[in-house]
């Protein structure tokens, strides 16, 4: 499922997470089924189902607060809240994403990209 979504196939991602559903927060290659599900479902335009995927992960307590897929998930609700138009939840994603990052190298690829798609809200 990871392999397929990598290579831009988010239908054959979703199908090949289906027999995975059971073990959501068992990991696949390092990460959630659900997380890649949500990213699946974003590819597909599907931003609303994306939203509960990524909630999902966010809410899990099982993940770690420092899981790698948990903290990433912020950032992607942010994104799917966004084209859901849903500006307000969106923001508040991003800035939940900034608080478990805020001692981080701010020259880190996706902080930066997280903080342009933020600084576009306003």
């Amino acid at each position: 499922s990871v392999l397929e979504y990598k290579a831009g196939r988010g239908e054959g991602a979703l199908r090949a997470q289906d027999s995975l559903q059971p073990f959501d927060f068992g990991s696949v290659a390092g990460v959630s089924a659900a997380y890649i599900r949500g990213l699946a479902r974003q590819r597909l335009g599907k931003p609303e189902q994306a939203t509960k995927e990524f909630q999902s992960v966010t809410e899990h307590e099982g993940l770690g607060a420092t899981a790698p897929e948990r903290m990433l998930a912020y950032i992607q609700l942010g994104r799917s809240y966004v084209a859901t138009r849903n500006i307000e939840r969106g923001k508040a994603a991003y800035l939940h994403f900034f608080a478990l990052w805020r001692d981080a190298d701010p020259d880190i690829p996706i902080l930066k990209q997280a903080k342009t798609e933020y600084a576009k809200l306003q």
